[in-house]
């Protein structure tokens, strides 16, 4: 093979190598942003900015007092900062794996994400072992009912 070939293919190497790199930073990028705003929103107690990053069928479950019970007691602060540690992408599912740095404590964080018109809703979320999720009711609801006759 001539050192022209040979130089044009790792020319096409290298470029394709730094093309990668910087494909898989922009995506590491946007996933910790999305993950910010919503630590952001927990720290401002904006729980219906939450409930609006929420899948429908999610929103629909979970009400704005779940919400706020699920964070009353993270007690984030200002300097409450996520460090991604991983991610991964399945069609339109993203699951996103990292720590939230707050106040000398360590929280893991796990977030799936589900992926709809270049936009993420939240499909589960997990915060240390605390899980958002939907009031789990009891049946029956209420013992005291009494029949009118």
């Amino acid at each position: 093979m001539k050192l022209g070939y040979k130089i044009l293919i790792l020319i096409a190497i290298v470029i394709s190598i730094f093309w990668y790199r910087h494909d898989k930073s922009k995506k590491e990028q946007y996933y910790t942003k999305e993950v910010e705003r919503l630590i952001t929103n927990l720290r401002r107690e904006d729980y219906f900015a939450i409930q609006n990053m929420l899948t429908s069928n999610l929103a629909k479950k979970i009400s704005i007092e779940s919400i706020k019970r699920y964070s009353k007691d993270l007690n984030l602060t200002r300097k409450a900062k996520f460090i991604l540690n991983d991610y991964k992408k399945d069609n339109n599912i993203v699951k996103v794996k990292g720590v939230v740095v707050n106040n000398n404590q360590e929280l893991p964080l796990e977030v799936t994400y589900k992926e709809s018109n270049n936009t993420l809703y939240i499909l589960e979320q997990k915060i240390g072992s605390r899980l958002l999720k939907p009031k789990e009711y009891t049946f029956p609801i209420n013992l005291n009912l009494k029949s009118k006759e």
